[in-house]
């Protein structure tokens, strides 16, 4: 049974009609047209309805977090400081080309699509799927090209070669996984992403403690089995095929559209990305990788909140894009305000309480290797809730379209981050991950608060 909701009341328009019969369309700028959202009590109903669902999303997403912090805790046990640290360090690289398609198929898919009938909601998510296969093949290329070629600098790194080759088929199904949700949570459907992710993340672990049983865990072979573990997001593709229509006209007009959007986009990703990841890539080079691999311990386990923290980033862009649709300018400046204030209290007792107890929690879990780092993961709570409290305003300027805000703010979240970053941590090591990330993560908020108090004014 389809049950991805519809949301356009309206009578279908000429193009649909026209589409529902088979027939050419008439005009090809129509395929990336809104609509407009109902009101009244409509629009309340719905409303309740995201709110109910909104809990499973939090729900999934700590299936997700959860399975992520196991795996790479199998890692740190069964292999070491060394293994983590390249393990990690792929996963970071990973997520660094996953900002590709999150600019350009992700976000602006989550901004358009809930406004859009059925019919064309279906043409939008075939197009996004054909441009995600593009954009997979060529990340493979780079990745190719990346471990081949001796790149300066890199040479005496022995380990980058097979990383990079697991990164291929490790990158290509993750990244199906991620558009899959991405694509159940842009319309909310929790009740098919935990059918789709449950089942992934159990799988997945299995995988990594058979592997551990064996002896024959590493890096590479963890990277490899996660692979082989999102293979049921695909199986669930292929029998739910009839969401997907493919015309290539639509793909082409659809890629020009989001295009407009994400290129600004693109750019607000790979900041924010490059500068996660050359956390890693500073204590590599400072401290070596048995340092990196001990940051990475404590780095995972600041991650332990990552399901409120993603399912808060993931759902404050789909809701506040459907308030902004229906109620405009007013309801988003409202809802945002709101969100903020939330986040602000809600992680900071968290944060607080993972700063105490982080150090006991990272050698619990990983092992007695990785005992003596409370400090680290206490200047990591710094970092990550002052990045935390300016989410709900991203989402706010997601929801306006403004590029150019968000564009701004990462960079210069970017700038700070290895002004700041490249002293701190030379000198405090990777305590000094902490700090710069705070100071990064402020200035950019700043920036982008003030870019959405321009669009969004307070009303007298």
């Amino acid at each position: 049974m389809d049950d991805s909701p519809t949301f356009d009341s309206s009578p279908l328009s000429l193009r649909d009609k026209r589409t529902a019969l088979g027939l050419p369309a008439a005009n090809i700028a129509d395929d990336v047209s809104v609509v407009n959202l109902p009101r009244g009590p409509l629009a309340k109903s719905i409303a309740k309805v995201r709110n109910s669902l909104s809990v499973w999303g939090f729900v999934d997403q700590g299936v997700v977090s959860i399975a992520s912090f196991a795996a790479a805790a199998i890692v740190g046990r069964a292999c070491g400081s060394i293994e983590l640290g390249i393990y990690t360090l792929a996963v970071r690289i990973f997520w660094l080309a996953a900002g590709i398609p999150n600019a350009l198929i992700w976000m602006p898919y989550t901004s358009r699509a809930p406004r859009m009938n059925r019919t064309r909601q279906k043409y939008f998510l075939g197009s996004a799927t054909v441009h995600l296969l593009l954009i997979v093949l060529g990340i493979a290329t780079v990745l190719v090209g990346v471990a081949i070629v001796p790149l300066l600098g890199l040479s005496d790194k022995q380990w980058l070669l097979p990383m990079c080759l697991a990164l291929i088929p490790f990158s290509t199904l993750m990244l199906l996984r991620e558009h899959l949700r991405r694509y159940l949570l842009a319309h909310m459907q929790t009740a098919s992403l935990l059918k789709v992710d449950v089942p992934i993340a159990a799988c997945q672990l299995l995988i990594l403690a058979g592997l551990a049983w064996t002896q024959k865990l590493s890096a590479v072979s963890a990277l490899l089995g996660m692979a082989v573990g999102c293979g049921w997001g695909v199986l669930w593709v292929a029998l739910h095929r009839d969401r997907f229509r493919v015309a290539s006209r639509r793909v082409a007009a659809h890629w020009g559209h989001n295009f407009q959007f994400g290129k600004w986009l693109l750019v607000v990703s790979i900041a924010w990305l490059v500068s996660d990841a050359s956390y890693y890539w500073l204590v590599e080079s400072f401290h070596g990788l048995t340092a990196m691999g001990q940051f990475s311990a404590a780095a995972i386990t600041v991650m332990l909140f990552n399901p409120v923290l993603l399912t808060v980033q993931n759902l404050s862009r789909s809701v506040l894009s459907n308030s902004y649709a229906q109620g405009g300018s007013k309801e988003l400046r409202e809802k945002t305000m709101r969100g903020s204030g939330a986040v602000v209290v809600g992680f900071g007792v968290l944060f607080v309480g993972l700063a105490i107890s982080g150090g006991t929690l990272v050698e619990l879990a990983f092992g007695d290797e990785f005992a003596g780092l409370g400090a680290i993961v206490a200047s990591l709570c710094l970092g990550m809730y002052l990045q935390v409290c300016f989410v709900p305003i991203e989402a706010g300027l997601t929801a306006l379209q403004d590029g150019k805000g968000m564009l701004a703010g990462s960079l210069l979240r970017l700038a700070l981050i290895l002004a700041s970053g490249i002293p701190l941590i030379a000198w405090y090591g990777a305590i000094g991950v902490g700090f710069a990330m705070a100071i990064g993560s402020f200035g950019a908020g700043m920036l982008q608060w003030k870019f959405f108090h321009r669009r969004c004014p307070r009303a007298d």
